[in-house]
């Protein structure tokens, strides 16, 4: 589990163009502690959480090729 938030974090950091020490220091995390966080070699705390999903957008949304169309968007000739 410690693997797969580091990972989230990484790449909600990574999309938002912070660097590491960013996401620390707004944090309040020592850059080694939040290294190893990301890395998976370190369990985050309940406040460590709380505060890097805080300060982290959400990753953007991406469309994919394969993505139906919803029916709001498609459009209808007019008789």
């Amino acid at each position: 589990m410690n693997a797969r938030i580091g990972m989230l974090w990484k790449l909600r950091r990574i999309a938002a163009h912070y660097r590491q020490q960013d996401v620390s220091t707004h944090c309040g995390i020592s850059m080694t502690r939040y290294r190893a966080i990301e890395y998976g070699s370190a369990t985050p705390s309940d406040l460590d959480r709380r505060l890097v999903e805080k300060f982290l957008p959400p990753l953007p949304f991406l469309p994919t090729p394969d993505a139906q169309p919803s029916e709001r968007t498609s459009v209808e000739p007019s008789p």
